[in-house]
C-alpha cells in the first residue's frame, strides 16, 4: 500500500513539474512574441544577427585554449536565438551547418557544452522543426541525443565508470570532467604548467562550493 501511495505522490508530482515547465514555457513565448512585435526591437535582434552573431560562432570556433570561455560564447549564442522567431532563424541560421556546429559540440565529450547544446536545439526545435529536423537526422544530432539519452551510453562516453551511482546527490559531473582534464594534462603535456595550474585551481573551486 505504501509503494502505491508512493508511486501515486512521484506520478503528482512529476505531473505538477510538467504544468509548471508548461505553464512557464507558455509564458516566455508570450514575452518573446510581444518583444519581437515591437518594431524597433525586431530592429535590434537583426542588428545583433548580422554583426554580432557571426563573431560569436567564430569566436566560439577559434577558443580552444580556455573551455570555460567557450561555454560562455555558446551561452551568449543560446540567448540570442531564445530571441528569434521562424522567419530569423531562416535568415542567419543554416540548417546543415548549424546541425554540424551542433554535433561537434556533442561529440565533445564536455559536459557543460553539451548541457548548452541540447538547450540550443530544443529552442530551434520549437521554434522550426520543419527546417530543422532532417539537417539534425542526416548530420546524426538525433541519434547522437539518443545515444546519450541512455545512461550506460553517457556513462561510457563521458568516462565514468559504471559502478558509478550518477543521481547519488553526492556525484558531481563538473568536479569528474575537471579531474578527467586534469589527468589528461598531466599525461599528455607534463610541461605545460599553466593549464595545469587552471584546472587545479577550478578543482579547488569546485569543491569549496
Amino acid at each position: 500500500m505504501k509503494n502505491l501511495q508512493s508511486g501515486s505522490s512521484l506520478a503528482d508530482g512529476n505531473h505538477d513539474a510538467l504544468q509548471k515547465r508548461l505553464l512557464g514555457k507558455m509564458e516566455f513565448e508570450t514575452e518573446k512574441r510581444n518583444f519581437q512585435l515591437a518594431s524597433d526591437n525586431r530592429s535590434i535582434i537583426v542588428g545583433i544577427a548580422e554583426h554580432l552573431l557571426p563573431r560569436i560562432f567564430m569566436v566560439y570556433d577559434q577558443s580552444t585554449v580556455n573551455p570555460q570561455f567557450r561555454i560562455r560564447t555558446l551561452q551568449v549564442i543560446d540567448k540570442i536565438i531564445a530571441l528569434f522567431d521562424d522567419e530569423l532563424l531562416k535568415d542567419f541560421i543554416e540548417p546543415e551547418q548549424f546541425a554540424s556546429f551542433i554535433v561537434q559540440i556533442l561529440r565533445s565529450k564536455h559536459s557543460s557544452s553539451i548541457d548548452v547544446s541540447l538547450k540550443i536545439t530544443r529552442k530551434v526545435m520549437d521554434c522550426s522543426p520543419q527546417a530543422y529536423s532532417v539537417p539534425f537526422i542526416r548530420e546524426g544530432v538525433s541519434q547522437l541525443i539518443h545515444d546519450l539519452s541512455e545512461e550506460d551510453t553517457l556513462k561510457a562516453f563521458l568516462g565514468i565508470g559504471k559502478d558509478v551511482d550518477i543521481r547519488d546527490t553526492a556525484f558531481d559531473l563538473d568536479v569528474h570532467e575537471i579531474k578527467e582534464a586534469l589527468h589528461f594534462t598531466r599525461m599528455t603535456n607534463p610541461d605545460d604548467h599553466a593549464m595545469r595550474d587552471f584546472y587545479e585551481r577550478k578543482l579547488i573551486d569546485l569543491v569549496e562550493q
